[in-house]
């Protein structure tokens, strides 16, 4: 019986024993895969870094482009405001470039049905109404205000004539010479009054007018460019217009910075170059060098970065002495070409033009820049994590019956938030695994 109770718990301690070592070892654990989405939408990188404005900065000009100079147009110590012309390249092979890329162009849209000009014209003339309107809008606010300060000085000396009026009248009585004198003087203090008021009125009728004209204008610029899209939008998806499309834009560009335009208002400290003379894709020295009478934003760029950067790039900013949420926004208006090394950190100084003047604006503050290097609308994008690369070729998996699967695939745009853009190989919709557990 003793016997018989013995093999009975030996076998029970085998069994479990068996169980024990089955569910720790051989057992194999669920694997569950987490995923997301691959989904298009837009696509943003941008370079974040910090800077310091700057009052009475040099700026280097440059052009972006190479090419022999055909005109300076400034001297040493000439003043120049934002948007003034310091120098052209020859642009003969720039505008065979552009006649070339239209021709293309319009020879595609006429297989399209579309007209391009149109658009491009009605652009124009809704960025020249934009314009006309904050032109307009800016003049009336500086004439308003003169107006008001007249009101305001007119309206002190009226009150200063009254006063000296009242006093003189109760020492002399009403009859004298001086209550006389003074009561003249108040009656043209008062009638210089009275018409600076009448002035005031006028000019804020007329601001009210010509904003409402200058409203109209744009109005009717906007509707002619809608009119113009809405007639080209079926063409517009056609793969080979937009091709040329964007040949042309490329070629207009490449024309425009021919010319080099002070970023800036200020002075001409420099002027390195003649008429002749060619600048290459390798030279150093600024074509000519400036000292800005605005503020200028001055960062560092790692190294790593500062291929990204370009002339005309715009940056978001947010300055430590205002609120969080007040953003402001500059251009990339120079990119210096030496390297600045500090405990063996290599940066590039990146000047900013800031696209409005504040009246808070100090030398000396501090700011976060958010600088837009690329943009991409309506890609397919996953995270970046979810991409392995196996013997030089780039994969995912995808969940396809519950089980992961292999796919090659290939990437584009590098964007913010780890997301990057996939050109072929995924559909949106699919489930890309990116990690498991």
């Amino acid at each position: 019986m003793l016997q018989r109770k013995t093999i009975i718990w030996t076998l029970l301690a085998v069994a479990f024993l068996g169980g024990v070592v089955y569910f720790s070892f051989l057992r194999k654990p669920k694997v569950q895969y987490l995923t997301e989405e691959a989904k298009r939408g837009d696509l943003k990188e941008t370079v974040s870094v910090t800077g310091t404005l700057k009052a009475n900065d040099t700026i280097s000009l440059n052009f972006e482009t190479t090419g022999r100079v055909s005109s300076v147009d400034v001297k040493v110590g000439q003043k120049v405001g934002r948007g003034d012309v310091i120098g052209y390249l020859d642009d003969a092979g720039l505008q065979l470039a552009v006649d070339q890329a239209k021709a293309n162009l319009e020879k595609a849209q006429a297989d399209a049905g579309a007209n391009f000009d149109a658009i491009h014209s009605a652009e124009v003339e809704v960025d020249n109404a934009e314009k006309y309107l904050d032109d307009t809008k800016s003049l009336n606010k500086k004439n308003i205000a003169a107006a008001e300060q007249i009101v305001s000085d007119t309206k002190a000396y009226y009150d200063d004539a009254q006063e000296y009026y009242n006093k003189v009248k109760d020492e002399n009585g009403s009859d004298s010479s001086t209550t006389k004198s003074a009561k003249l003087t108040l009656d043209t203090a008062s009638a210089n009054w009275e018409q600076a008021k009448d002035a005031l009125d006028v000019a804020d009728q007329t601001a009210d007018l010509s904003e409402t004209s200058a409203e109209n204008k744009l109005n009717t610029a906007e509707a002619s460019l809608d009119a113009a899209e809405s007639d080209y939008v079926t063409a517009a998806k056609d793969a080979t217009v937009a091709s040329y499309e964007a040949a042309y834009e490329t070629a207009l560009v490449n024309l425009g910075k021919a010319a080099l335009r002070a970023p800036a208002n200020g002075i001409i400290k420099e002027v390195n170059y003649k008429v002749g003379e060619v600048i290459g894709a390798t030279a150093t020295g600024a074509f000519a060098k400036m000292i800005s009478y605005d503020f200028i934003m001055e960062a560092k760029v790692p190294e790593s970065d500062i291929a990204k950067m370009k002339i005309g790039q715009k940056a978001t900013l947010t300055f430590d002495a205002f609120e969080a949420d007040e953003r402001f926004s500059a251009t990339v208006v120079s990119i210096d070409p030496s390297a600045t090394v500090v405990q063996d950190v290599v940066d590039y100084i990146v000047k900013f033009s800031m696209d409005k003047d504040d009246s808070r604006f100090k030398d000396g503050m501090s700011a976060d820049l958010d600088i837009a290097v690329a943009e991409k609308e309506d890609v397919l994008t996953i995270p970046e994590r979810a991409i392995k690369e196996t013997n030089g070729k780039k994969q995912v998996q995808i969940l396809e019956n519950k089980k992961p699967v292999d796919r090659e695939v290939k990437t584009g745009m590098k964007g913010d938030g780890g997301m990057v853009e996939i050109t072929s190989g995924l559909n949106g919709g699919e489930q890309v695994i990116t990690s498991t557990k």
